[in-house]
């Protein structure tokens, strides 16, 4: 049953992509966003034929500033759109020797990953918790577990995200709202190319 849109980060991303065109297919009308502002209307016209196109609404989203969430959030309840699926994909690596990573880059891995679930969470919650009803997907990673060498601002992230789904579970459960966290294999996309080699 549909009970309303899905959100989706890092929408237009290799996974993103694929779990846009998995939601319209059930009919379930999407909100993607996405950093990349200038690439939205060509990932559109690329990835979507014309019926995908109509359930997709795209908006320019940093999901480290909370102003911009919050901002998105407001636009959306002023539509009357309500955010019934929730799911925290947008994410970004930063590997590097311990002491030659600068704090800029770490502060960066930290708000994409963690900081971005929490924004987003925050923002949609409320209006799950007033419908009795809310699905939030957030994305760990194996690195959470068993980091790779050079990995420690994605890893610790990452198990952040891990430590906070499971406390918004515990939250939110009782308002019928459900919370899981997804911890994916490696998925070769443009965001990972320039880190792993082939």
């Amino acid at each position: 049953m549909n009970r309303g849109h899905a959100l989706i980060t890092g929408a237009i991303g290799g996974l993103g992509t694929a779990m846009t065109k998995k939601l319209i297919a059930q009919g379930i009308p999407v909100i993607g966003c996405d950093r990349k502002a200038d690439q939205l209307d060509g990932w559109r016209e690329r990835e979507l034929n014309e019926e995908q196109s109509k359930m997709v609404t795209l908006f320019p989203l940093d999901v480290t500033k909370e102003e911009h969430v919050d901002a998105v959030a407001t636009e959306l309840g002023e539509r009357n759109i309500h955010i019934a699926y929730l799911i925290n994909n947008a994410g970004i690596q930063g590997p590097g020797k311990v002491w030659e990573q600068d704090t800029k880059t770490w502060d960066r891995v930290v708000k994409v990953n963690m900081y971005g679930t929490f924004f987003l969470s925050r923002a949609f919650s409320k209006q799950m918790v007033e419908a009795g009803f809310g699905r939030i997907l957030n994305f760990s990673s194996g690195a959470a577990y068993n980091p790779p060498r050079e990995w420690g601002s994605y890893a610790a992230a990452k198990a952040g995200v891990l430590g906070y789904t499971r406390s918004l579970a515990q939250d939110l459960a009782r308002y019928g709202i459900t919370v899981n966290v997804i911890v994916p294999g490696l998925i070769m996309h443009e965001g990972i190319r320039g880190v792993i080699p082939d």
